[in-house]
């Protein structure tokens, strides 16, 4: 019970290392003082369809695509300059399906207001009694979501903020916010084994991305 109890108080994890700047100077190098410098990973990582927390994601990832074009001038076998053109972000994540609708009513919620990026926060703390979580089932995301013949299976378009730092232990908090986000595609996993949770993939284009913090 003791022990419980002490797992709920825990801090966030935080990944720091020593650092220091380095810059080159004649025939030497110059150092500036040692910091810590901070890292992050999937500890303090949280995903947020709009504003509505996904617990169930349990990976996602994206690549942005800028299109270039290098331009040669005559004889020149080098280019000169580089023209810039349209990009395009391309990403997939996955979801461990506790409902066959969990996805749908999320993004209904996620549509109900723009998205908001924290600059700090508080995380509650959850107490337990008696190795018991308070609670109820929660059942909202339950019911029969229909997609008629001739219409898109995911009309609407959204955002994603992957933030990271959970805490003030960990310091304020960073938003990579992935902006109109388009699904394109879902498979379905069963898989057997050690780790045999139903799963659903997610492809997706984006409009654009942000970083803030």
């Amino acid at each position: 019970m003791a022990v419980m109890k002490e797992l709920d108080k825990r801090p966030a994890y935080t990944p720091y290392m020593t650092a220091r700047d380095r810059k080159k100077e004649g025939d030497r190098f110059h150092e500036s003082d040692t910091y810590l410098r901070r890292f992050y990973s999937h500890i303090d990582a949280e995903i947020y369809f709009g504003n509505y927390f996904v617990e169930c994601c349990s990976s996602i990832g994206w690549t942005v695509q800028q299109q270039t074009q290098p331009l040669f001038g005559y004889n020149s076998y080098v280019y000169d300059e580089v023209a810039q053109g349209s990009r395009i972000i391309h990403g997939e994540f996955s979801i461990v399906v506790p409902s066959p609708n969990y996805l749908y009513k999320i993004l209904e919620k996620a549509l109900e207001d723009p998205i908001t990026t924290m600059t700090s926060y508080v995380v509650p703390t959850h107490e337990r009694i008696a190795n018991k979580i308070i609670g109820a089932i929660n059942t909202e995301l339950q019911g029969e979501v229909d997609s008629p013949d001739h219409e898109c299976i995911w009309p609407k378009t959204f955002d994603i903020d992957v933030m990271m730092g959970q805490s003030s232990n960990a310091g304020d908090p960073v938003h990579y916010v992935i902006q109109g986000v388009k699904l394109t595609g879902c498979s379905n996993v069963l898989q057997y084994g050690a780790n045999n949770a139903v799963t659903e993939q997610y492809s997706f284009i984006a409009k654009d991305i942000k970083t803030i913090g």
